[in-house]
């Protein structure tokens, strides 16, 4: 797959243990993850070890996986101007003290309502999202929302959009990781921050998890071209104009 998507693929390397797995369910009513659990694999001997390129990248996603690793590679990185981020339920009660100095260094992090209630102690998503606002140095706490789509909570504002509906939606999983990147690859497109360019940007987000559900696994990204992206963005872009 890498070949055909003109990926970077020098840097992967193998293992004799067994691949990460990770087994949910999902309840595509609520959007709603539940029964988490995962078997950790090569995970076990895992060293992140960044290539000169991917050290210099200006723009990075740490997806979720264990804190030790995420935390491995913030640590050659040579002056990114974004860094956005994930975890999980089972990291952040597991693994508390290993996540903090992770998270404290994020720009951006994405979350679903769950795992911002947990991580924030709080009962409420509205508790959670103040909370951890203040107590992270973020420039947007990202809570990916499923069906109902996703909320962006800056400083000073919030900005929600709907998902683009998709009949029927065939597998969920991923859509986060669709949308973390739709996010972040318009933002280091637009090289800018404001609240038109970060509306933008949702946009792209919530485009990208639309293609990502619609087919098993990462076939719905695979052979995915910017002429179909952008012929999707033109259906919602209403959607990511600046309100007055």
């Amino acid at each position: 797959m890498a070949d055909a998507r003109r990926g970077q693929h020098r840097p992967v390397t193998t293992s004799d243990l067994p691949t990460y797995h990770w087994q949910a369910e999902h309840d595509y009513e609520t959007g709603t993850t539940k029964h988490e659990r995962s078997d950790q694999g090569a995970y076990q001997t895992f060293d992140p070890v960044l290539t000169p390129d991917q050290r210099r990248i200006p723009v990075v996603f740490l997806g979720s996986m264990e804190p030790r690793h995420q935390l491995r590679v913030l640590e050659q990185l040579e002056g990114p101007r974004i860094v956005g981020g994930d975890t999980m339920k089972e990291y952040i009660w597991n693994a508390p003290e290993a996540l903090e100095p992770v998270l404290q260094r994020l720009d951006y992090l994405f979350l679903n309502a769950s795992e911002a209630m947990a991580l924030a102690g709080a009962a409420t998503i509205q508790e959670a999202t103040e909370l951890l606002r203040h107590r992270f140095s973020l420039r947007g706490l990202l809570i990916k929302e499923g069906p109902r789509g996703a909320t962006l909570y800056r400083r000073d504002s919030e900005i929600h959009l709907p998902a683009l509906p998709v009949d029927p939606p065939i597998d969920p999983t991923g859509a986060g990781d669709a949308v973390a990147a739709g996010f972040l690859g318009s933002l280091a497109e637009q090289q800018t921050e404001t609240d038109a360019s970060v509306r933008l940007a949702l946009a792209y987000g919530m485009v990208m998890a639309s293609f990502a559900i619609q087919h098993f696994g990462v076939q719905g990204l695979q052979q995915l071209t910017r002429e179909q992206v952008d012929e999707r963005m033109a259906s919602i872009a209403w959607q990511a104009q600046p309100r007055a």
